[in-house]
């Protein structure tokens, strides 16, 4: 869990009122409507929520990877340095050196006809051209063999097919290390991995945060992967933040009925769905380009009163801070 030592002095990014808007032939797609949250170093930050809740388009307005048709606005603070009126000559230059990202499905972010070997030095000579080619082979081997790949100097000269999709992700990783970032956003990094595989990216990403002291953002729709690594979790639904906590209480006492419809959804250990059904959260996620009045959450909520859908609550700041009109309640 969070380290008490954390305090605000330690914050590494800061974003505040992020909103991010895209256009589309139906209208503005509102994708993040007002979201805040800081990040510390040394601790790790869980994002969950359905697809389509803008939990990747928060991620991406971070990283300025958004391109043109968004508009993005609001406070975004990486080392006090804003990065929403960065040039994108300052935000390419701050991608890997301050901060870098893991995508999901590694598979597809491998160029096939370049050797891991090639990857790396490519890697390394954009942010540092002058390197020479043994100091970039013995810092790839360096990187390989941290994330446990096994004959790390052998290796190099294969290529991504020669690769299962666990290594693969354990590579991308390693990129994502190779110009000692300070903040490392892991976006779904255990999409289409089995069970045991996705056990293993979360334990080496733990230890490598601890080892490196990474200010971490795990972003999954597994709130049992993301209970095993965030101090914090941020609960994302229709582009809001509908709860934000220390791990422990989020997934122990939720305030927002969106989180306990989502931990409901889990599968009881031990049960089968012969003998008992799944929960399932009635209803669709919102359209972005038509937004709920109120609570985005209202329309497929069981507890919905008429407040809900009148206007949107506010953020109640709490030890755990919730967007409700009635907490409390039990899915």
């Amino acid at each position: 869990m969070a380290d008490p030592k954390i305090t605000s002095s330690d914050e590494v990014l800061v974003v505040r009122d992020l909103c991010v808007d895209f256009t589309s032939l139906h209208g503005a797609l509102h994708a993040v409507r007002g979201v805040d949250f800081t990040l510390s170093r040394g601790e790790c930050l869980g994002i969950v929520g359905e697809s389509g809740s803008g939990k990747s388009v928060t991620v991406s307005a971070v990283l300025g990877l958004l391109g043109k048709g968004a508009t993005v606005s609001g406070t975004i603070l990486l080392d006090g340095e804003d990065l929403v009126a960065a040039s994108f000559e300052d935000l390419r230059g701050l991608r890997g050196k301050k901060i870098s990202m893991i995508f999901q499905e590694p598979s597809r972010s491998f160029d096939p006809i370049y050797s891991i070997g090639k990857t790396f030095a490519e890697t390394f000579r954009a942010k540092s051209p002058e390197l020479p080619d043994a100091e970039i082979r013995r810092r790839s081997v360096k990187l390989l063999t941290e994330v446990h790949i096994p004959r790390a100097e052998e290796r190099l000269h294969n290529f991504p097919h020669q690769f299962s999709g666990g290594m693969l992700q354990r590579i991308m990783i390693a990129l994502a290390l190779a110009n000692d970032p300070e903040v490392l956003i892991a976006d779904e990094p255990t999409t289409a991995l089995d069970v045991t595989i996705q056990a293993q990216i979360v334990s080496l990403l733990k230890e490598l945060q601890q080892h490196r002291r990474l200010s971490l953002i795990f972003i999954s729709h597994n709130l049992g992967l993301v209970g095993q690594i965030a101090d914090r979790i941020l609960v994302m639904y229709g582009g809001l933040v509908l709860e934000s906590g220390a791990s422990s209480r989020v997934l122990g006492e939720p305030r927002s009925p969106y989180s306990r419809a989502l931990l409901s959804a889990l599968p009881a250990w031990g049960t089968h769905y012969s003998s008992s059904g799944l929960y399932t959260i009635p209803g669709n996620v919102p359209d972005p380009t038509r937004p709920e009045p109120g609570c985005p959450f209202a329309p497929r909520c069981t507890y919905v009163l008429p407040a809900c859908t009148a206007a949107l609550p506010d953020m109640t700041m709490e030890e755990t801070s919730f967007r409700c009109v009635l907490p409390g309640v039990k899915v």
